[in-house]
């Protein structure tokens, strides 16, 4: 499930393999190929919570938000035949390299000084991975939600970019808070501890391998035996502290999940 972290790696990966370089080929579902940028070089890839932004020259900028579902595939050597084009959202193509985005929310193209690009970038929250957090600024935020649980909060966008249903369930487990405890009860220690924690959880798993936020674990590797999550996707199994039973709600019109023990994360 991409989340901070994902899109965080993705950028990284995609980097030293796109910036500098000049597109042999790009198509966009939305706009088909666009063979006026055939030549233009990605000048740079930044990622900011969920959303990641390539950017080409002439100041043009493809805006990708993965969703639930999406994800990005290197084809090497032409391999078109590798995929159809009917399920790509983006192509982009660096000598006979292809570079796929599938199953994506969006992959928009636009200028750099498009309304769009600017009002998406100012409606999200300081970037929970970025080199310097804007703690401040995301707890102030926290703080001016007058309603809504703190799960709600902390997984607005809005409010901090790049928090997911996965860190979500695993952040609140380990600060010991009731996901529905509603967000105008926490003062502002207790949002610094939350996105301290979630910082330093996404930062431990921007390695390769799994998200794991049970152990420490180096070179993508994970202790054998070992669950790798405490909460998220354990419902009804027994709490990894206290043998409690995990519970799960939805939340939201989109049904988001949300996994808790009662025992270690009483209700106030």
């Amino acid at each position: 499930m991409p989340e901070g972290d994902s899109i965080f790696k993705i950028a990284a990966r995609l980097r030293p393999r796109l910036v500098g370089q000049a597109l042999s080929r790009l198509e966009l579902r939305e706009h088909g190929p666009v063979p006026s940028l055939v030549g233009s070089n990605v000048e740079r890839i930044d990622a900011h919570g969920k959303h990641m932004f390539v950017y080409i020259e002439p100041r043009k900028v493809l805006h990708v938000h993965l969703g639930m579902h999406g994800r990005w595939r290197v084809f090497p050597g032409g391999a078109t035949k590798a995929f159809s084009p009917e399920s790509a959202l983006a192509v982009l193509g660096v000598g006979a390299d292809a570079y796929v985005c599938f199953r994506a929310a969006f992959a928009r193209l636009r200028g750099i000084d498009d309304p769009s690009v600017r009002g998406a970038m100012e409606r999200l929250g300081p970037d929970i991975l970025a080199p310097q957090f804007e703690m401040s600024r995301a707890v102030q935020r926290s703080l001016a939600r007058a309603e809504g649980t703190v799960a709600e909060v902390i997984t607005d966008q809005r409010v901090v970019a790049g928090i997911g249903n996965v860190y979500k369930s695993e952040v609140l487990f380990l600060c010991g808070l009731h996901p529905l405890t509603p967000a105008h009860q926490l003062d502002t220690s207790q949002w610094e501890a939350i996105y301290t924690c979630a910082s330093e959880l996404m930062r431990a798993n921007l390695i390769p391998g799994p998200r794991s936020s049970t152990a420490t674990h180096k070179a993508g590797r994970h202790p054998a035996g070992v669950a790798r999550l405490w909460v998220y996707r354990r419902r009804a199994a027994p709490c990894l502290r206290c043998r409690t039973p995990i519970e799960r709600t939805t939340e939201g019109t989109l049904d988001r999940s949300t996994y808790w023990c009662p025992e270690c994360q009483p209700a106030s």
